[in-house]
């Protein structure tokens, strides 16, 4: 995990749009592999239908100087899904657990 916000940071602040794009494509299915299960594609799809996802990757993969400005929306919406995947996932977790010791 340490790696990919690594890879957010960089990414923000490059001025190489390609690397954004990249990162984008990339690094959203890297933190959630959608093929990994429900929870996993729930936000997948969560973040990538997000209407603040979707203008700055148009804007990105046009060059388009207004993505520097779209970002900190976008990583905000990253970092919320994130948190809220990693509560959710510990929430079921949990859940599983208890029913498991009432056998």
């Amino acid at each position: 995990m340490i790696k990919l916000k690594d890879i957010l940071k960089e990414a923000s602040t490059s001025e190489s749009y390609g690397q954004m794009v990249n990162m984008m494509k990339n690094g959203i299915p890297m933190i959630f592999p959608r093929e990994e299960g429900k929870l996993q594609k729930k936000y997948y799809e969560k973040v990538m239908n997000n209407g603040d996802v979707g203008v700055f990757l148009q804007a990105i993969q046009v060059g388009d100087p207004k993505a520097k400005k779209l970002w900190p929306k976008v990583s905000k919406v990253i970092k919320k899904n994130i948190d809220d995947f990693y509560k959710e996932d510990i929430m079921i977790k949990q859940k599983l657990n208890t029913e498991r010791n009432k056998m």
